[in-house]
Formats: C-alpha cells, sequence, structure tokens
C-alpha cells in the first residue's frame, strides 16, 4: 500500500471515529435536553398553575375556619363573613377558568370548595350555616382530600425528577464511557470534548437533583442556586426555585394558622386553669373526695393542654426565626434542677425515679432560661413517660472543655429504646407513634422537635443514643469560660 493511501486511511479512520463519537454525543443531548422539556412542559407547567388553584382553595378553607371561629364567637359579624367568603370564592372562581389542564381530582375538590363557598354566601345566615356540624364535616373531609392530593402530586414531580435523572445520568456514563474507549482507539481531543459534554449536563443535573430531594423532604429555607450548562437545565432551576418559593410560602402561611389558633387556646385554658385553682381551693365551698379527685383530673388535663399549646407556640416563634430572649450569667444548673422539679410529680406518681450527676464545676452561661428549661423538661417528662414504674430517669450534667467548650446535659432512660425506623424522623414535629412494651401514651409530637429547635437556636445540638436497655438524649449547649 502506498504512502497516500495510507495517509487517508489514518486521517479517514480517526476522523470517521470522531465523527461518529460527536454523532452519539449530539444524539445523547438530544435525548437528555427532550427529556427535560418533557419534564418541564409536561410537570413543570401543570405543577405551575395547580399551585395557583391550590392556593386559592386552601384561602377558601381559611376563610371558611376563620368564619367559623368568628361566628362562633360573636354572631353579628355575618356581614363581615359573607364578604371575606366572597372575596375568596371569586377568587377560586378565576383560578378555576385559568387551570382547565389541572389535575383532574384537584379541579373537583377546587369545585367542592367552590361550592361550600357560594353555599355560605348565599345563605341568609351565614354565620348558621358556617358553623353547622354537617358543614364543619365537610369543609374538614376536603380538607384532607385536598391536602392528600396536593401531596401526591409534589410526590408525582419528585418521581419524574428522579426518572430523568437517572436517564440523563445513564446517557451521560455512556457518552464518558464511549469518549474513553474513543481515547484509547484514536485521539485526545475527541475524549477531551466527550467527557466535556457529558460534565456539561451532569454536574448541573446533579446539583438540581440534591436541590429537589431537599425540596421533596421539606427543606425550603435554602434557595436554588443558579447552574450552568444547557438552556434547558437554567430554565429548569428558575423553575424548580419558583417552586420553592410557592411552597415556602404555603408552609409558612400553615405555621402562621397554628400558632394563630394556638394563640388563641391559651387565653381560655389559662382562664381554665385559675378557675380550676379557685375550685382546689376551696373558693366556692369545700369539695368532697370525689369533687376533689375529678377537679385534679382535669387540672391535669388543663397543664397537659397548656404545655402542647405553649410547645406550638414556643415551636412556632422559633422557626419564625424570633431571636432568643437571652440573659446573661444564666445558671445551668438552676435550669436543669427547674426542668426536673417540674416534671417529678408526674414521675411520682408513675412510680419513676429522676436521679441527677453533676460532673464538673457549675457555670454560667448567656441563656434563654425559660426556653431552655422547657426544652430540657420535655426531655425529662418523654424519659419518665417510657419507663416502667420502679425505673429511674438519670439526668447527668456535665462540662466539657477543650478547643469548644460545651455543657452536655444526658437524660437517660430506663425504657425498652427507639424502634429503627423512627430515629430518622423522631425529631420532626408531629411525629409520633406508640412505643412498644413502654407505658408511654401517643402524644402531639413536639417536645423532641422542640428541644431540637431550642438546641440548635442556642448553637448546640440534640442527639440520641439508644439500645434495647433504654436511651439518652444529650442536649448541648455551647459556653464561654473565663479566662
Amino acid at each position: 500500500m502506498r504512502l497516500l493511501p495510507r495517509l487517508l486511511l489514518s486521517v479517514s479512520i480517526p476522523l470517521a471515529i470522531v465523527m461518529v463519537a460527536v454523532g452519539l454525543m449530539l444524539a445523547s443531548v438530544h435525548r437528555v435536553t427532550h427529556a427535560l422539556e418533557q419534564l418541564r412542559v409536561r410537570e413543570l407547567s401543570s405543577l405551575q398553575s395547580e399551585a395557583s388553584l391550590h392556593s386559592a382553595g386552601w384561602g377558601l378553607d381559611v376563610a371558611l375556619r376563620h368564619a367559623n371561629e368568628r361566628c362562633r364567637r360573636d354572631s353579628s359579624v355575618a356581614p363581615r363573613v359573607r364578604r371575606d367568603v366572597r372575596a375568596s370564592v371569586t377568587e377560586l372562581r378565576q383560578r378555576l377558568d385559568r387551570s382547565a389542564g389541572a389535575h383532574p381530582t384537584l379541579l373537583e375538590l377546587s369545585r367542592a370548595y367552590l361550592a361550600l363557598g357560594v353555599e355560605v354566601d348565599a345563605a341568609r345566615e351565614p354565620c348558621a350555616r358556617v358553623t353547622s356540624a354537617a358543614f364543619q364535616r365537610r369543609r374538614a373531609v376536603l380538607d384532607e382530600r385536598f391536602t392528600n392530593i396536593w401531596v401526591e402530586r409534589m410526590g408525582g414531580l419528585h418521581d419524574a425528577v428522579i426518572l430523568r435523572e437517572e436517564e440523563t445520568r445513564r446517557l451521560g456514563d455512556t457518552t464518558v464511557f464511549g469518549g474513553l474507549v474513543l481515547f484509547l482507539i484514536a485521539i485526545v481531543i475527541a475524549t477531551a470534548v466527550s467527557f466535556a459534554l457529558a460534565r456539561s449536563v451532569t454536574v448541573p443535573l446533579a446539583s438540581l437533583s440534591r436541590t429537589a430531594r431537599r425540596v421533596g423532604a421539606g427543606e425550603l429555607e435554602v434557595p436554588v442556586r443558579e447552574v450552568g450548562g444547557p438552556a434547558e437545565l437554567i430554565d429548569f432551576a428558575r423553575e424548580l426555585e419558583s417552586m420553592r418559593r410557592r411552597l415556602a410560602e404555603l408552609d409558612a402561611l400553615k405555621q402562621g394558622f397554628i400558632a394563630s389558633c394556638s394563640h388563641e387556646l391559651r387565653t381560655p385554658l389559662s382562664k381554665l386553669r385559675e378557675g380550676l385553682a379557685l375550685l382546689a381551693d376551696g373558693a366556692a365551698g369545700e369539695l368532697t373526695t370525689r369533687q376533689a379527685r375529678i377537679v385534679a383530673i382535669a387540672r391535669t388535663a388543663c397543664e397537659r393542654q397548656i404545655r402542647t399549646v405553649t410547645s406550638i407556640l414556643d415551636l412556632s416563634r422559633l422557626r419564625a426565626g424570633a431571636p432568643l430572649r437571652l440573659r446573661s450569667g444564666s445558671s445551668v444548673d438552676a435550669v436543669v434542677n427547674a426542668a426536673i422539679e417540674q416534671e417529678r410529680p408526674d414521675a411520682v406518681a408513675a412510680g419513676v425515679t429522676i436521679s441527677t450527676e453533676w460532673v464538673g464545676p457549675g457555670v454560667r452561661a448567656e441563656l434563654d432560661d425559660a426556653l431552655l428549661e422547657h426544652a430540657l423538661a420535655n426531655l425529662v417528662r418523654n424519659a419518665v413517660s417510657v419507663s416502667p414504674p420502679g425505673g429511674e430517669v438519670r439526668v447527668v450534667r456535665t462540662v466539657e472543655e477543650g478547643e469548644r467548650p460545651a455543657v452536655r446535659v444526658d437524660v437517660r432512660d430506663a425504657g425498652p429504646g427507639v424502634p429503627d425506623e423512627l430515629r430518622e424522623v423522631i425529631f420532626e414535629p408531629f411525629v409520633t407513634r406508640a412505643v412498644p412494651r413502654s407505658p408511654k401514651r401517643v402524644g402531639v409530637g413536639l417536645g423532641l422537635s422542640l428541644a431540637r429547635e431550642v438546641a440548635e437556636a442556642h448553637g448546640g445540638a440534640l442527639s440520641l443514643r439508644s439500645t434495647s436497655s433504654g436511651s439518652t438524649f444529650s442536649i448541648s449547649i455551647p459556653w464561654a469560660p473565663d479566662r
């Protein structure tokens, strides 16, 4: 074979390989962009319309809840109730007109909400209608179904993002592998180009995938970072950030509603506590033994509800970013003792012993005494509730020195330990479940969540160590020793 054919062959073969490689890369990129375009068009576009519809439906639900509360307090607010409900009905009707392509179940529930609002607006006595038990049952059923369908839609979006991520990841891996093979067969440039193209897609997708998982897990505080790469990925990141903001607004609305309801409950509960205390002191006459026992039961239940409402208010305040009421020179030991004494009567009634141990000298730090006492009392109460009669709850305060000085309080119970499936979610609010082989009743699920928020607000942390013979919750607070 002559030189010219050899040269032509040596050039044509690598050139053909490069052309094939470029063709494969372009095909892979096309498939990736097509998958992303489908995700944006099919999922995000419809989700944007559905989010607007969900917001209007939730606004009408809130208006109906407020109408119920106002009418129960004062029936003369009927004109204002009618006006507020009518405004929400108008908003929902407009959103329905613009959301014909939304999910059928979401449209059905929105129309059902609209019918409830129209029913109140058209009633001669809106207060009588909105406060009726049948009406409230219908509204509660709609509220539950409305929330469930929205959670289902969010799960569908998350699954779609994961599916597209897996598909594009496989395409990226194939492209990189092809580039490496071509590097061995042909030239370094072809490999570099293929790897660069693959990285330009997989890196932004990995970042967006992590963000989507955070949003799906309810972490709505961190904004979506700008990404490079194809324009479809940039548009997707912007759509994801827009969705995160809308979800954060809905979450803030929910938290505000919970806090508002809790605040409204606190005042009548306080008055009820005062009234029960007066009855127990004999202000209305001497009580018989049976009457005194009934009053004691009522006072215990009232105190439990006040603790729940206080926990909700404290948790809402911390999650809203409200500053701590710090006081310099607060005694950590005094706070620990106050929390223990607060729970000692219940421990005695349950037949559980609370013991203390002080490791290291007493220290003073800048603390929000009331919040920290509330958090420690929750940990002690939780330990007492899972410990059997005759068991011991041990509270150990330890002073840790070194590069990061801290005060650690360990609360050890004699319960059966925390089940494996609960350890990842036990610090989330409203997560509660009966503990097998323990006397603990199912509660509201706020104590551990509040304790973690208080610890983190002080710059510390709350951790768990659990075995079959008991659990230890450790709250650590940093402090600055005098030098």
